[in-house]
C-alpha cells in the first residue's frame, strides 16, 4: 500500500512539473518579445538605416512582417519558437537556426568542459575542507572560493591569457581548431569529433585550445560547489548514521566515502543543473575574450549591429535550453530523493 501511494505521489510530481514547465516557457518567450520590442525604431531601420533608402526599409518591414499588429507579430514568433523557426537575421545570410546550428557546438564543448572543471575543484576542495574544518587547508578553500567567484570572468580570461599564454607560451590565447587542423564534422564537438575519426593529434590539439577557456569558466563556478560541498559535508559529518557508524567500528575512510561523501553530493545535483544552464549564459564574455566561436560570439556580433531579429532568435534558444534543462532536473530529483512529492 505504501509502494502504492509512494508511486502515486511521485507519479503526479513528475506530472506537475512537466505541467508547470508550459506556463513557463510562455512567460520567458513573451518576456523576450516584448524585450525586444520596446527598442526605439524598427529593426530594419536600426541595422540597415544609413545604407537604405526610405522605401527600400519600408519595403523590408513589410515582407518581414514588422508592420502587422503586435498581436499577429506574436503568435508568429510564438508559432516559429515552437516550431523551430526563429526568423532570419537582417545581417547574416543564414536563418537563425543555422546561427545556433554552427555555433551551439563550440559554446556545449566549452561550457561541458567548464563544468567538469568546476565540479572536479568544487567537489575536491569543499569535501576537504568540510573532513578539515577550520584548519588552513579550510581557510585558503574557503577564500579561494570566495575570491574566485567574485572575480568578473572576463579579467580572469585577461589574466590567464597574459600569464599562461603570453608570459608561459602553454596555451593558445583563444580560439578553437581550424582548416586542415580541425577533424571532419560530425558533432560539432571537435573532441568528440577528433575520437570519431580516430585522430588523436587532433584530440590534444583540440583539448589543447579548450584548457584556457574552459579552466577560466568552470573556476568561477567552481566557488559555488567548493562551498555547497563543504556545508553538506559538514552536516553529513553531524548526522545520527554517521555517528551510529563510528560507534559500529566502521573505519574513517569508510565512513567518509561510503556514507558522508556519498550523501554530501545529493544537494549538489539540482545545483549542477541550475549551473550547467547558467554556463551557457556565462560562456557569451569568456568567448568574447578568448575569441572562441560559439553563441556568445554570434549574439554580440548580432548586437553591435543592431540585428534584433538575430538577437531575439539566439536568446529565445537559450531560454527554451534552460527550461529544458531546469525540467530534467526537477525529474532526476524527484526519482533519485523519495522527499521530494507535491
Amino acid at each position: 500500500m505504501s509502494a502504492t501511494k509512494t508511486s502515486g505521489s511521485l507519479r503526479r510530481y513528475l506530472l506537475t512539473r512537466i505541467a508547470l514547465t508550459l506556463p513557463m516557457l510562455l512567460i520567458l518567450l513573451t518576456i523576450v518579445f516584448l524585450l525586444l520590442r520596446v527598442a526605439p525604431g524598427d529593426p530594419i531601420r536600426a541595422t540597415l538605416g544609413d545604407r537604405l533608402s526610405s522605401a527600400e526599409i519600408e519595403a523590408r518591414s513589410e515582407a518581414l512582417g514588422f508592420n502587422d499588429p503586435l498581436i499577429v507579430q506574436y503568435g508568429r514568433y510564438l508559432g516559429g519558437a515552437l516550431t523551430g523557426d526563429l526568423g532570419n537575421p537582417i545581417t547574416d545570410r543564414r536563418t537563425t537556426a543555422g546561427v545556433i546550428r554552427d555555433t551551439f557546438p563550440a559554446t556545449l564543448e566549452l561550457t561541458l568542459f567548464a563544468m567538469l572543471v568546476a565540479i572536479t575543484v568544487g567537489v575536491l576542495i569543499g569535501a576537504v575542507s568540510g573532513r578539515l574544518r577550520d584548519t588552513p587547508f579550510d581557510v585558503g578553500g574557503r577564500l579561494f572560493g570566495i575570491v574566485i567567484y567574485a572575480a568578473p570572468i572576463f579579467w580572469l580570461g585577461l589574466l590567464a591569457q597574459l600569464v599562461f599564454s603570453l608570459r608561459l607560451g602553454w596555451f593558445p590565447t583563444g580560439s578553437r581548431m581550424t582548416g586542415f587542423d580541425a577533424p571532419p564534422r560530425v558533432t560539432g564537438l571537435q573532441t568528440v569529433d577528433a575520437v570519431i575519426a580516430l585522430d588523436p593529434s587532433a584530440l590534444v590539439t583540440a583539448v589543447h585550445h579548450l584548457i584556457l577557456p574552459g579552466t577560466t569558466l568552470g573556476l568561477v563556478i567552481g566557488g559555488i560547489f567548493i562551498r555547497l560541498v563543504r556545508v553538506n559535508m559538514l552536516q553529513t559529518l553531524r548526522s545520527d548514521y554517521v555517528e551510529a557508524a563510528h560507534a559500529r567500528g566502521v573505519g574513517e575512510r569508510a565512513v567518509l566515502f561510503r556514507h558522508a561523501f556519498k550523501n554530501a553530493l545529493v544537494p549538489v545535483v539540482t545545483i549542477v543543473g541550475l549551473q550547467f544552464a547558467l554556463l551557457l549564459g556565462g560562456a557569451i564574455l569568456t568567448e568574447r575574450v578568448f575569441s572562441w566561436p560559439g553563441m556568445g560570439t554570434a549574439i554580440l556580433r548580432f548586437l553591435e549591429a543592431r540585428d534584433y531579429v538575430g538577437v531575439q532568435g539566439i536568446v529565445t534558444f537559450f531560454a527554451i535550453v534552460v527550461v529544458v534543462i531546469s525540467l530534467i532536473i526537477d525529474l532526476v530529483n524527484g526519482l533519485v530523493d523519495p522527499r521530494i512529492r507535491y
